[in-house]
């Protein structure tokens, strides 16, 4: 019983300071110095929510973002495999960025 009681503490402060340490480290973080980095339609994010057991936050894609006034993203729309949900930046995670491609660029091909 009291190996139960030790490996469930192990798991939660595993998972205490996944969440506290290594998820934040996943977003590079550019607040000032690049404005560039808002959010797009079509990435890949992971939807943080300390309240889900460890291992159950969603995965979903950005549908919709909404600027503010000065220009810069602060809320999205994500579809996940079940629902469409509004989250706001900060509660997002950034697995894999849009890839977009410049279509005013000149065509090398001739």
């Amino acid at each position: 019983m009291q190996e139960m009681k030790t490996d469930t503490d192990l798991g939660n402060h595993f998972g205490s300071r996944w969440l506290k340490e290594y998820i934040p480290a996943l977003q590079e973080r550019h607040k000032w110095s690049n404005p560039n980095g808002n959010a797009q339609v079509g990435d890949l994010v992971l939807l943080v929510d300390p309240c889900f057991p460890r291992g159950s936050w969603l995965l979903g894609r950005i549908i919709k973002v909404m600027p503010v006034k000065d220009g810069l993203v602060r809320t999205a729309v994500v579809k996940t495999k079940s629902s469409n949900l509004i989250r706001r930046i900060q509660k997002l995670c950034l697995l894999e960025e849009t890839r977009t491609i410049q279509k005013d660029s000149p065509d090398d091909s001739g």
